[in-house]
């Protein structure tokens, strides 16, 4: 349960920030009449157990780690050379039989160090009690984590709340050819702007901004340079307007795959307006399993449309979050942006957003924002006809 709600709703409710037992249960209860996200109350399981003992092993490691480095600074000041790197109680018995100090502060030395070596000795035998006590139980535990090479029972015990290993399903199918599609458009537009560059020093002024493959071929057939130079710069833009062409036939075959995926995916994502075969694909593609996201504020928060707070005094403001998905985010823009270009509610939305005085962007982070909830909403959709 959240403190901070069951505080504002006591401030709010009340007046005022009195504290006692009573105004507190009913805060509390009001919270959890109205959260949607609380987990269910359940007895300890099998689970819990290896968690204790998982933290307790760890805190006797930590000690006797602690214990080993205070013996090799004790043998230190009694040998010289030091001592060997990895130290066991039997190797460090063995070096403090074969010293004989002669003097009064080599004497009390040893005997200090004898001191860390029972200290040793006892953690050794705490520590060996807990591990066996950790095996034994995780025979008892229906897990095969130990059975894969390189974890023993030890690391296994420490994730047993991983999430079950399933067969890939055809959202996996959806992120590789949208994760294709994507690095295609990325070459593309390298590709253009090399054509760009080519193009520039072979017309006085340059290319267009807006170049397409039909274009940049009248420029260059309408050109005839002279010299080595010239010629060997034609010869090069050629070969980049190649380049050029067989990315634009590369992306519109994965186009086509994309949109074939995503239809026989069944969404119902495609039933929003501004996400069409490509925005689905990315939400599809980069989501995997919606029931990762129990809530609209998990899944804004995820994406990146949930803004961050940036309050100062009395203003209160948010700003533009960086973290998140970018490319679900990316997604997201899209819908947006066409949803301004026409004549949708979520235009209307927007145009309300910048008559309460905000600007353009942060209007489109707010229509984002309640697109990400649509797209929420369609994908548990999808998630209850499994």
């Amino acid at each position: 349960m959240s403190t901070r709600r069951a505080a504002l709703v006591r401030v709010f409710a009340g007046g005022n920030g009195r504290k006692n037992d009573d105004i507190d249960v009913h805060s509390v209860a009001l919270v959890g009449l109205h959260s949607r996200d609380l987990r269910e109350v359940r007895r300890d399981d099998h689970s819990a157990a290896l968690r204790l003992l998982a933290n307790r092993r760890k805190e006797l490691v930590d000690l006797r780690t602690q214990c080993v480095n205070r013996l090799h600074r004790d043998l230190v000041g009694l040998i010289s050379g030091g001592t060997p790197q990895a130290l066991t109680a039997v190797k460090a018995k063995a070096l403090l039989a074969s010293i004989r100090p002669r003097d009064e502060m080599g004497r009390l030395r040893r005997r200090l160090a004898a001191d860390q070596l029972a200290d040793l000795v006892a953690l050794d035998k705490k520590l060996g009690a807990v591990e066996a006590e950790i095996r034994a139980m995780v025979k008892r535990t229906p897990t095969g984590l130990p059975d894969i090479y390189g974890i023993g029972p030890i690391a296994g015990l420490r994730h047993c709340g991983l999430r079950a290993v399933r067969i890939e399903d055809h959202t996996a199918v959806i992120r590789m050819l949208i994760d294709r599609y994507d690095d295609l458009v990325a070459l593309r537009t390298q590709a253009a702007c090399r054509l760009h560059v080519a193009l520039r020093e072979l017309i006085a002024g340059g290319a267009p901004r807006r170049l397409g493959a039909t274009r940049a071929t009248r420029l260059l057939r309408n050109i005839h340079p002279q010299g080595a130079a010239g010629l060997e710069r034609k010869r090069l833009a050629v070969e980049v307007l190649a380049d050029f062409r067989r990315l634009d036939r590369d992306i519109a075959t994965a186009k086509r795959r994309v949109s074939d995926a995503v239809t026989a995916s069944g969404t119902s994502l495609l039933e929003l307006h501004g996400v069409g075969p490509i925005v689905a694909g990315f939400i599809l593609g980069h989501v995997g399993d919606p029931a990762r996201f129990p809530t609209p504020e998990r899944f804004a928060s995820y994406n990146g449309t949930a803004p961050i707070e940036a309050s100062s005094g009395p203003r209160k403001r948010h700003r533009l979050n960086p973290r998140g998905n970018r490319k679900l985010n990316h997604a997201l823009h899209l819908a947006a942006v066409t949803q301004v270009r026409h004549d949708t509610p979520g235009r209307a939305y927007y145009q309300r957003k910048i008559t309460e005085g905000k600007s353009k962007k942060e209007s489109l982070r707010a229509l984002k924002r309640r697109i990400s909830d649509a797209v929420w909403r369609q994908l548990q959709v999808d998630l209850g006809r499994r």
